[in-house]
C-alpha cells in the first residue's frame, strides 16, 4: 500500500495540532484534578483526539456529501455535523478512559469539555475551509492551464490533430498543403510527410482556417500554397501547387468561380 508524502504531511500536521491542544487543556485544567500528570495528561489526549478524528470525519464527509453548495452552506452543516460528533467523540473517549484506568472521569470536574469540543470545531472549520480554498485554486488552476493550453495551440497555429498508432500529430495550418480523400479515408499531405486517417474530409473542414478551400469533392488546398489556376479546353480548370511534388489537382466546375472571386483572380 503506498502513501504519498501529503499523506503523511496531513496526518504529522493534525498529530502536532492535537498535541498543542492537549498541552493548552492540560495547563488549565492540571490544578483541577487530583490524578498523576501522566494519567491526566494522557486522558486529555485521548479526549482531544477522539473529538477531533469524529469532528474532521463528520465535517469532511458532509462537505463533499453536499457538494456544490455555496460555502456559508457548507459551513453550517459541516460545524453543525462536528457538533454532534465531538460530543459523541466525549462519550466515546470517556468510555475508553474507563476501560485503560478502571476508573471514571464523570465524577470529575467538566470544564475541560467545552474548551475541547469548542477548540476541536473551531479547528475544523478552518480545515474545511483551508480545502475548500485549495480546491477552488486547484480548479482555478485547471482553468487556467486549460487556456494557457488553448493559447498556446492558437498561438502556434495549430488546425489538426491526428491520431497514428496511439500518438497524436498536432500540425500546422501553415505545415499543410492539401487534403485529399480516398472513400471513408483522408490523407492529409503536409510538407514532411503524408498522413493517412480513417476520417471523412468534412470532419476537417470546419477545423481549418479561411486559407483552406474545397476545391473539389475530394480535395481541399491551402491557397498559401496556390501558385496558379488553368483552365483547357471542354471547361476544366486544374490547381497547381507549389510543393516539393508540384501537385495538380482537378478544380470542380461549379467551385471554380467560386475559387477565383476568393483569389481575386
Amino acid at each position: 500500500m503506498n502513501i504519498s508524502r501529503g499523506k503523511i504531511k496531513s496526518a504529522a500536521i493534525w498529530l502536532v495540532i492535537n498535541t498543542v491542544i492537549t498541552l493548552l487543556v492540560f495547563s488549565f485544567i492540571a490544578e483541577d484534578y487530583q490524578l498523576p500528570l501522566w494519567k491526566l495528561f494522557f486522558m486529555i489526549f485521548i479526549i482531544t483526539n477522539t473529538v477531533s478524528i469524529l469532528c474532521n470525519l463528520s465535517g469532511y464527509y458532509l462537505y463533499y456529501l453536499f457538494g456544490k453548495k455555496p460555502l456559508s452552506v457548507l459551513l453550517s452543516v459541516s460545524l453543525f455535523g462536528s457538533i454532534f460528533a465531538a460530543v459523541l467523540g466525549i462519550i466515546i473517549s470517556h468510555l475508553l478512559i474507563y476501560q485503560i484506568f478502571d476508573y471514571t472521569v464523570f465524577e470529575q470536574k467538566y470544564g475541560y469539555i467545552f474548551p475541547t469540543i469548542l477548540i476541536a470545531i473551531i479547528v475544523t472549520a478552518i480545515a474545511i475551509l483551508t480545502s475548500h480554498l485549495q480546491l477552488k485554486k486547484d480548479e482555478l488552476e485547471k482553468k487556467l492551464n486549460k487556456v494557457k493550453l488553448e493559447n498556446e495551440i492558437s498561438s502556434e497555429n495549430y488546425s489538426l490533430s491526428i491520431k497514428e498508432d496511439e500518438k497524436y500529430h498536432m500540425i500546422k495550418s501553415d505545415e499543410i498543403i492539401y487534403l485529399s480523400s480516398h472513400g471513408k479515408k483522408t490523407t492529409v499531405h503536409t510538407c514532411s510527410r503524408d498522413f493517412e486517417t480513417n476520417q471523412l474530409m468534412k470532419n476537417y473542414e470546419n477545423k481549418l482556417s479561411d486559407n483552406f478551400v474545397r476545391i473539389h469533392r475530394q480535395f481541399i488546398i491551402n491557397t498559401k500554397y496556390l501558385s496558379q489556376i488553368k483552365y483547357y479546353e471542354g471547361g476544366r480548370y486544374m490547381a497547381y501547387l507549389s510543393d516539393e511534388d508540384e501537385s495538380t489537382l482537378p478544380v470542380g466546375r461549379k467551385v471554380a468561380p467560386v475559387l477565383k472571386e476568393k483569389l481575386g483572380i
